[in-house]
């Protein structure tokens, strides 16, 4: 069970977006970990693209190390949770005087690429795969795409935002892959495209 030092009550906030609504924003927070809480309203056939922006700068920037309920693929329902690591987002903040927005979308926006390669992308090269970890520990998936579609299964590991990889030889030379970082609430964070050399 989690320990709460402190417990605030945010104001709440609707925000109506291509006709689905994120509303009852809560927040309660440990020495290290934010939990956001909303409830997203929206077509229960439909997955939305929900952020999360916080006022330290003024709303401007994404929260970037969140896990849980945002990102791609989120559903509508109630009490929809957010964990975000506080103190890899900034060197010092004070939580009690930080309020947050939730917002939600039909689609992710075109820059919405959190997994980074570095390392010559070359088969039989080692390459580094980083995303941007939020709950260190989970269990997640680590896929490689093709074009769009699953191409190969590239490793099941623990959350710990980085993996290296070996391109095996058998893969195909081209354009249009991607890599692929699932987590067990079926959030996605995909890289740029790249081409396989």
């Amino acid at each position: 069970m989690k320990f709460f030092i402190l417990i605030f009550v945010l104001n709440i906030t609707w925000l109506s977006l291509f006709s689905q609504e994120c509303g009852n924003i809560k927040a309660e927070f440990d020495n290290r970990k934010v939990y956001i809480y909303y409830d997203l309203a929206g077509n229960e056939n439909e997955t939305y693209f929900v952020s999360a922006n916080c006022s330290k700068d003024g709303f401007k920037e994404t929260l970037k190390y969140v896990s849980g309920a945002a990102g791609r693929n989120i559903k509508p329902g109630k009490t929809r949770m957010i964990i975000w690591d506080c103190k890899k987002e900034f060197d010092q903040i004070d939580l009690a005087q930080i309020d947050f927005k939730v917002s939600a979308s039909t689609t992710a926006p075109a820059n919405y690429y959190t997994v980074t390669i570095t390392g010559k992308i070359k088969r039989g090269n080692k390459i580094n795969i980083t995303w941007l970890s939020g709950s260190s520990g989970e269990d997640i998936t680590i896929d490689l795409l093709k074009k769009g579609n699953y191409y190969k299964r590239v490793v099941n590991t623990l959350d710990m935002g980085s993996f290296e990889w070996t391109i095996p030889g058998n893969v195909e030379k081209g354009e249009g892959y991607q890599i692929r970082v699932t987590t067990p609430q079926k959030n996605e964070l995909f890289s740029n495209w790249f081409e396989m050399k």
